[in-house]
């Protein structure tokens, strides 16, 4: 994914495919991952 933008936008169309539930709390905890994974 190139950036984060597209990443929200790829989520807001399929938010279950990547959070599990509709929930503040599961993309926060989504977004930490992907920041934490994204370091070098």
């Amino acid at each position: 994914m190139d950036n984060l933008y597209n990443l929200l936008q790829k989520i807001k169309k399929r938010p279950a495919m990547y959070l599990g539930k509709n929930s503040i709390f599961s993309l926060q905890a989504f977004l930490d991952g992907y920041y934490f994974a994204r370091q070098k």
